[in-house]
């Protein structure tokens, strides 16, 4: 599923290293961090900012999570590499935002564990097309959590009528099915839907990565444009483009719309829309 992101999208998952994770991102993964800052512990050498960085990261994990959850997550080169660390006088906090940032992400087998337990649990066959940052986590081209699986234009009527059903899940799972608008996406979107699979009696389908980053240029939403700043490495600015270029003419023609999507391509690449 993922190669096949990466082929049809011009899409690669976004790099982990500790000043990639914590640069610019609206959302932490403890576990994430905890393993950036291992891998950082066995480069050769670090610089003063990235000690303070080091050390900031150990004490709002240590706020976040247990002391011994934190420190036996290292081996114990990095616990050495850590010690000497947090113990220098490195002056006052460099990176206060840490604390309101770290928390944990939805991955991809939490969804597909909700995906085959709804499955499961309906009697009528049912087809559900998935858009939204659900499907980027899923080809694990975005790192942050969610609570919403969102199905285009309108959840199937098999299943927001099973509202019973739906509660349950969303207590055990931490998900709830949404939905959005498919007037925000490009012309064609439904002939680029790619299967994801059949959950026992829920056939689901997933919206092409490069239509959803198009859909998000024309939001003004900030979720939106966090995401599209958090996928900055890993989609293809041509592939955009072209897609925008081919298939997104009615957008365009809309100003507001447009204006969003001028804004939003600005705040990512520093340069005017070259549509």
């Amino acid at each position: 599923m993922q190669n096949s992101a990466k082929n049809r999208a011009g899409l690669s998952p976004p790099p982990l290293d500790l000043w990639s994770l914590v640069r610019g991102t609206p959302q932490i993964d403890p576990n994430d961090l905890l393993a950036a800052i291992e891998s950082e512990t066995h480069q050769k050498s670090r610089d003063f900012r990235t000690r303070i960085l080091i050390r900031d990261c150990i004490q709002a994990l240590e706020r976040r999570l247990s002391n011994a959850s934190v420190w036996n997550s290292f081996s114990a080169a990095a616990k050495l590499v850590i010690e000497r660390i947090v113990v220098e006088d490195l002056g006052t906090t460099g990176f206060p935002t840490l604390d309101r940032r770290i928390m944990e992400r939805t991955d991809r087998e939490t969804i597909l564990r909700y995906l085959r337990e709804l499955g499961e649990r309906i009697d009528v066959p049912t087809r559900l097309e998935l858009g939204g940052s659900a499907v980027f986590i899923v080809h694990g081209l975005l790192r942050r959590g969610t609570e919403d699986l969102d199905a285009i234009d309108e959840i199937p009527q098999t299943l927001r009528d099973n509202h019973d059903l739906l509660r349950i899940l969303a207590d055990s799972h931490g998900l709830r099915l949404a939905h959005f608008q498919s007037h925000y996406l490009p012309e064609g979107w439904r002939q680029r839907l790619e299967s994801l699979g059949l959950f026992g009696k829920l056939e689901v389908f997933l919206l092409d990565p490069t239509d959803i980053v198009v859909g998000k240029l024309f939001s003004n939403r900030q979720k939106d444009r966090d995401d599209l700043r958090m996928l900055f490495g890993a989609f293809d600015k041509e592939a955009t483009l072209t897609r925008l270029r081919t298939a997104g003419h009615r957008l365009l023609a809309e100003p507001k719309l447009r204006a969003n999507a001028e804004m939003n391509w600005r705040i990512v690449f520093g340069q005017s829309l070259p549509v």
